[in-house]
């Protein structure tokens, strides 16, 4: 429901993760979308490790994921 504008090298996906626990511990499904599949992969990769310490499930959503991958998750990681 937020727009956040941060200049390069200035937290965006330490922000976003933490927006997504504080909403996925209230029991919400959390979408997070970045510009690039690679952004993507490289932020669930680097955040996976403290949403699992959290309880949280995560998946990469891409085009060839399947429906269960997306419903087995809390937190889904992707690219619109």
């Amino acid at each position: 429901t937020k727009v956040l504008r941060l200049a390069t090298g200035e937290g965006k996906s330490h922000f976003v993760a933490m927006r997504a626990a504080i909403h996925a511990a209230s029991g919400k499904v959390v979408d997070l979308f970045t510009a690039k599949q690679d952004l993507a992969e490289r932020d669930h990769k680097d955040y996976k490790a403290f949403f699992d310490y959290l309880g949280f499930t995560t998946a990469l959503i891409e085009p060839k994921s399947s429906a269960e991958t997306y419903e087995d998750a809390r937190i889904h990681y992707g690219t619109l």
